[in-house]
């Protein structure tokens, strides 16, 4: 089973080289390491070129991970794929196990690792990776936290169902693995073998951008099997759960104006509370804080 790794980088100077030595230093030796450079203005290239010929240097205007990605993939000659961010890093152990996990699922396209959140103070925290149970209730719904640093997954599988999608500038990730749950099942290595760096001000903390992002992919892909009234219910649903999780977004942003809108819309979009109450419980919480300021 060989293994091609997959970096997208851009400016990625600061974490490009602990990165690399994290990849070149697992337990079970990949096939190639893949750096594609999206139009980086730093010294990503030269730290790249610094490790020789195990590291294969790709360049791009830039374009964004996801068009990264496609073009590691395009390039690898790996029958799987690990991807991993700039920023990010792996424990020794990682890939062994996930090749390990995949020997043992041969039916799965995909297998996914639980994580170490490093913290801005330098400190690392697990965090529990979803289950497999948790994916197919929720993958319809939401993002359901499972980062691209953590996966593995078949090439011919991803190609199949045509890689990223490079109109998203965020929830790519979500959206790639719901077309690919449709086509095969997944597995999972639940130890935490991932080091996801966490940032402030990222795309991801940013309530309005995020849902923008979702709404691109709402009727493109969540609903593309879904016809008639069916369609209609599971739109105004999904809309209503991302609603709320916009305003949870929010309000860990300290965005108190933005939380109350999308909580307002969330049960607007749907008024019953026996569809995820917890977002009558944000909106009491959010109440409450309001009337005691």
């Amino acid at each position: 089973m060989r293994v091609s790794v997959v970096i997208p980088a851009y400016n990625a100077e600061p974490y490009l080289h602990e990165c690399l030595s994290s990849v070149l230093t697992q337990t079970h030796p990949v096939e190639e390491v893949i750096v594609i450079d999206d139009g980086s203005t730093d010294r990503t290239r030269s730290i790249a070129e610094s490790f020789g010929s195990p590291v294969r240097l790709l360049q791009q205007k830039q374009g964004g991970p996801a068009r990264a990605r496609n073009l590691g993939v395009k390039e690898a000659r790996g029958e799987w794929i690990a991807f991993l961010d700039a920023d990010d890093l792996w424990l020794p152990d990682k890939v062994r196990k996930q090749l390990s996990a995949l020997a043992a699922a041969p039916e799965a396209v995909l297998c996914y690792t639980g994580l170490l959140a490093l913290k801005l103070d330098g400190s690392r925290v697990a965090v529990q990776a979803p289950s497999l149970s948790h994916v197919d209730a929720m993958l319809s719904l939401t993002n359901v936290g499972i980062p691209p640093s953590a996966v593995m997954l078949r090439r011919e599988t991803l190609l199949q169902v045509g890689g990223f999608s490079d109109v998203q500038k965020g929830c790519e990730d979500w959206d790639l693995w719901f077309r690919l749950r449709k086509v095969g099942t997944f597995c999972i290595v639940p130890e935490a073998e991932t080091v996801y760096r966490e940032s402030l001000g990222g795309l991801s903390s940013n309530a309005e951008h995020m849902y923008q992002d979702f709404l691109r992919m709402l009727d493109r892909v969540l609903l593309a099997d879904k016809h008639g009234w069916q369609r209609h219910v599971w739109r105004r649903r999904i809309m209503s759960y991302q609603q709320y999780k916009a305003a949870m977004t929010a309000r860990h942003a300290g965005q108190s104006a933005i939380e109350r809108k999308f909580l307002a819309a969330s049960l607007a979009t749907w008024p019953s509370p026996l569809w995820h109450p917890e977002r009558f419980a944000a909106s009491l919480v959010h109440l409450r804080r309001s009337l005691t300021r």
